[in-house]
């Protein structure tokens, strides 16, 4: 009975609306129910806006480092990421912000720096997107380092894995020209 008390300040107890809303959801569907019960909420039933902040923060950070990166700032761009990387080591632009790293070294032309950032873009479970791309530019680096048989296997991983992304074209093409000697930037 006293999960069915009011508190002091006149608002039942947190179990109780909990139970409210997983009552709602069900008799309602997810579509439906309130919004606070769809994304999640704080115990007083409003959106959780520290969540929906820190992810507008995270993505205000990558895109400045993005910003700087594209400012041809590569070094700059390289800590930014870094810090980002850092600071939110789960978030899904993490993959995307090391990809980036990876691109930094490959435009100051430390092609081997480049291979070992392109390499950490593979250990994360929310790289799925740019996994192709980052191997594509392994094969790009093994090039430059006049290595054309591991970019030829990069490649074929690639076109093998990845039969329907864009990087998977473009290594057909490197592959087509002469084996693992990629075209001109």
């Amino acid at each position: 009975m006293r999960s069915r008390r009011r508190s002091q300040r006149g608002r039942a107890p947190a179990s109780s609306r909990r139970a409210d809303v997983a009552r709602d959801r069900h008799r309602l569907g997810r579509d439906q129910c309130p919004r606070s019960a769809r994304e999640g909420s704080d115990r007083h039933g409003q959106p959780d806006d520290r969540r929906r902040r820190s992810t507008q923060h995270a993505r205000r950070r990558d895109g400045r480092a993005l910003a700087t990166y594209r400012a041809r700032e590569h070094g700059q761009a390289v800590l930014e990421f870094l810090d980002f990387i850092g600071k939110y080591p789960k978030h899904p632009l993490a993959a995307n912000a090391q990809y980036w790293i990876g691109e930094a070294y490959y435009s100051q032309r430390d092609y081997r720096q480049a291979l070992v950032e392109f390499q950490k873009v593979l250990e994360y479970p929310s790289a799925n997107g740019k996994v192709p791309d980052a191997l594509l530019k392994m094969g790009l680096c093994y090039t430059s380092l006049r290595e054309p048989g591991r970019a030829s296997e990069v490649w074929t991983r690639i076109v093998g894995e990845y039969p329907s992304s864009e990087a998977a074209g473009q290594a057909r093409s490197y592959l087509r020209s002469k084996r693992g000697v990629a075209p001109a930037r």
